[in-house]
């Protein structure tokens, strides 16, 4: 025989949702980071300056220019790999190239899969 406790006395858990004004904010910025990435699988400098103009790509105070870019590289979706590499590999990039690949965390990994989470992003 199974006894239910009485729970009347518990208020119900309520959710609280963001505001119409934060909502529509958060979907403008995923429509223009949607853009953007869309620009830089055409032209990556045109992809990142539309980021930038939009208030995407902001250089933090004790942050570079190219741990902006790196960091923006790393968690942006629909980037072209095959473009990011391109963009990645150029002579005049090699700063942003080594920022970006130490934002990976290859510690306690073995080698073989170590390239696992790098082909991913």
């Amino acid at each position: 025989m199974t006894i239910l406790a009485d729970t009347s006395h518990i208020a119900p858990a309520r959710q609280t949702y963001p505001s119409s004004e934060t909502f529509i904010a958060t979907k403008n910025q995923k429509r223009i980071l949607l853009v953007g990435a869309a620009r830089f699988n055409v032209k990556p400098k045109d992809g990142l300056a539309y980021l930038e103009q939009h208030g995407l790509l902001k250089v933090r105070p004790g942050q570079t220019k190219a741990q902006a870019i790196a960091t923006l590289l790393k968690t942006c979706p629909r980037l072209d790999k095959t473009l990011l590499g391109d963009y990645l590999s150029r002579p005049d990039n090699v700063e942003i190239l080594q920022t970006f690949m130490g934002l990976f965390d290859f510690s306690d990994v073995r080698r073989s899969p170590c390239s696992a989470p790098l082909l991913r992003s």
